[in-house]
């Protein structure tokens, strides 16, 4: 008996169960495989500002399209002229489209040396103020009907193969979003205003210092700005709300997120050991 007690004695007791890995794997959030094999912490997906409410940025979209058209057909600015001897007055009235056309009419390239300028200034004026805001406005409709749609996937998940299509969609609309807002920088709507402000405001100063002090009490200069002008700045107000609405949002990764990806960390080392030691 004694030698069977001695015998147990010597044994050796297993080691108590290591309670700190499980409390960490009960802890741990739901986590990911990749391609590598390895597994990632769930990720929030990206978002637009407005997530999942896309009848305010279409509405603004509508908003913006509709000033833009307004604007542009609506009387700008006028200037009126007239001498002490003429009963009415030479008015002259441009638009959005006309204010272009006006650089190069035969009137501005008499005599002009730098006529090649004149055309490189219209050419710029026309990208700028009308190509690249129309442009934006189509990219953003693209953007808004495959929002819809790459929120329609969400909500479905069906299976493996719609997860991958959803993917490659959200993808497309990073780089849409990305492209659309470089060539809204380039949108000169609101330079545009501030300079026909300018010119407006300080025209008929302008005109009696070119007709010398002389001619300039014969002349009765005045301008004014019209409605196209108003509306364009509620224009470039609304349409910059709207671009930044549908800016891509990328949401940082929670704390408690954070602190359960690093505490996988360890664990995986001490499994590593453990697995080592036991070979």
């Amino acid at each position: 008996n004694n030698k069977n007690n001695n015998n147990n004695n010597n044994k050796e007791t297993p080691p108590p169960p290591d309670t700190n890995n499980n409390e960490e794997t009960a802890a741990s959030p739901e986590t990911t495989p990749t391609t590598d094999g390895s597994s990632s912490t769930a990720a929030t997906p990206p978002r637009l500002y407005f997530d999942q409410q896309l009848a305010i940025p279409a509405a603004l979209w509508v908003l913006s399209v509709g000033l833009f058209i307004a604007g542009g057909i609506l009387e700008i600015v006028q200037f009126t002229s007239k001498d002490l001897t003429a009963t009415e007055g030479c008015v002259s009235s441009y638009n959005l489209v006309t204010l272009a056309n006006a650089m190069v009419n035969e009137l501005g390239l008499i005599d002009n040396s730098v006529a090649w300028q004149t055309w490189v200034l219209y050419i710029v004026y026309l990208l700028l103020n009308l190509a690249f805001p129309i442009i934006v406005h189509f990219m953003q409709l693209w953007s808004l009907f495959n929002w819809k749609s790459y929120y329609q996937q969400q909500q479905q998940q069906a299976d493996d193969s719609q997860g991958s299509s959803e993917q490659l969609l959200l993808g497309k609309l990073q780089k849409v979003s990305l492209w659309t807002s470089a060539i809204w920088c380039f949108a000169c709507i609101e330079v545009l205003l501030i300079g026909v402000f300018a010119v407006e405001f300080k025209f008929s100063q302008l005109i009696a210092k070119l007709a010398g002090d002389s001619n300039a009490v014969f002349l009765d200069i005045s301008s004014g700005l019209g409605a196209g002008f108003y509306l364009l700045i509620a224009y470039s107000v609304i349409a910059g709300f709207l671009q930044f609405t549908l800016r891509v949002i990328h949401p940082m990764p929670s704390a408690a997120a954070a602190a359960a990806s690093n505490a996988e960390e360890p664990s995986s080392s001490k499994d590593e050991e453990k697995e080592t030691g036991e070979a």
